[in-house]
C-alpha cells in the first residue's frame, strides 16, 4: 500500500511540474507545438524510468551475485578438491578459450592483384 502512495505523489509531482515548466507557456502556441512538447515529456520520462529500472536491477543482480559467492567462499576454501580444480579446470578453459580463438580469429582479405 505503502508503495502505491509513492506511485502516485510522484505521478502527481511531475504532473504538477510538466503542467507549469511546459504546458503553461505553450497556451497561446500552435497545437503542433505543444504535441511536439508532450512527445519530449513522454520520451524523457520513459528514458527515465527504463534508466531506473535498469539500475534497480543490475543492483539486484550484482547484489545476488556477492551475496552467494560468500556463501560459498567458506565450504569452497575448505575444501580438499580446490587445488584440482584450480589447476586443471582453469588451465583446461584457458586452453579451450585460446582453441576457440584461434578456430574463430579474425580473416583478412585477399587484394586483388
Amino acid at each position: 500500500m505503502r508503495i502505491v502512495a509513492v506511485a502516485l505523489l510522484a505521478a502527481i509531482v511531475v504532473g504538477v511540474l510538466s503542467e507549469l515548466v511546459v504546458f503553461r507557456p505553450l497556451r497561446t502556441s500552435s497545437p503542433l507545438a505543444k504535441l511536439v512538447a508532450s512527445l519530449g515529456i513522454l520520451l524523457v520520462l520513459q528514458a527515465t524510468m527504463l534508466g531506473l529500472v535498469f539500475v534497480v536491477l543490475a543492483t539486484a543482480s550484482d547484489m545476488a551475485y556477492a551475496l552467494t559467492a560468500s556463501a560459498i567462499r567458506g565450504p569452497l576454501m575448505r575444501s580438499a578438491a580446490l587445488p584440482f580444480f584450480q589447476r586443471y579446470v582453469a588451465g583446461s578453459v584457458y586452453v579451450a578459450l585460446g582453441v576457440l580463438a584461434a578456430a574463430t580469429g579474425q580473416r583478412t582479405r585477399r587484394s586483388a592483384a
